[in-house]
């Protein structure tokens, strides 16, 4: 509970609130009165492992997510509240307990950045489905009562084995997802013979099969559908971030939501 101010006394207030300072020098008996503290403190997990390491337009997945973090990090503190958060990458799981202090959301941001410059074609990728939920399971630990956690990813990792622990975090904190996805997941590029590679085996991808385009195109729709139709059944916030788009405008109405 925060202090909020003195006023006079009233019949069915606390005595144990009496300011009696104020109360000897105006010659009438005052109350402190104390209001509930709106401070929430906010966590941020930045997914920064190899399946973020992909663009097809303007930039990464992992910088897209890695804007975001920066964004939602610099909001919260702004309005006042602790900032700290989790910084997955494809090896480490590094954490940063919640702190009202600038000091501390840079020392996130660095941690982010670091896994980010780490990303590149010959990395190798963490193919440990339990990987992700480990993250998780630490966010659980860093997070009490009454958080706002946002989880930027593109939560390539199967839901069935993260959603219980996201679902235990939302009992009692408030959860938003936010999904960061390039336009090349979604619709495959216009129709032609490609050479794709993975770094290490070489292959040709016709996309002029029309069936080909409507599979692909409906498996991505159907993903983004049971993702936000997941979070709007147990009551989480949903947004997606494309790598086209700045964080800035990808995240404004989402921002708009936590300003009060």
């Amino acid at each position: 509970m925060d202090f909020a101010e003195v006023r006079l006394y009233q019949a069915g207030d606390d005595v144990r609130a009496i300011d009696w300072r104020v109360s000897a020098r105006k010659a009438k008996t005052h109350t402190k009165v104390f209001e509930e503290e709106r401070e929430r403190p906010t966590l941020v997990l930045c997914d920064q492992t190899q399946s973020m390491f992909f663009g097809s337009t303007t930039r990464l997945k992992s910088v897209a997510a890695a804007e975001a973090a920066a964004v939602l990090a610099w909001h919260a503190l702004n309005l006042g509240n602790r900032v700290g958060g989790i910084v997955l990458d494809n090896s480490h799981i590094s954490a940063v307990r919640p702190r009202r202090s600038t000091r501390t959301l840079v020392r996130y941001l660095n941690l982010v950045s670091d896994a980010n410059q780490k990303l590149n074609r010959s990395t190798l990728a963490n193919h440990s489905e339990s990987h992700f939920t480990n993250a998780l399971v630490q966010l659980k630990k860093t997070a009490h009562n009454g958080h706002q956690i946002f989880i930027v990813s593109d939560f390539s990792t199967p839901i069935e084995l993260w959603k219980p622990h996201v679902l235990a975090l939302k009992r009692h904190n408030d959860v938003a997802l936010i999904l960061v996805s390039d336009p090349l997941e979604a619709q495959l590029p216009p129709s032609n013979l490609y050479a794709i590679t993975d770094g290490q085996t070489r292959s040709f991808l016709d996309t002029s099969d029309k069936n080909l385009r409507s599979r692909y195109t409906d498996r991505y729709r159907l993903f983004e559908e049971n993702l936000e139709a997941f979070c709007l059944s147990y009551g989480m916030h949903f947004t997606k971030l494309g790598t086209c788009e700045s964080a800035e405008d990808g995240l404004a109405s989402h921002l708009i939501n936590y300003s009060g």
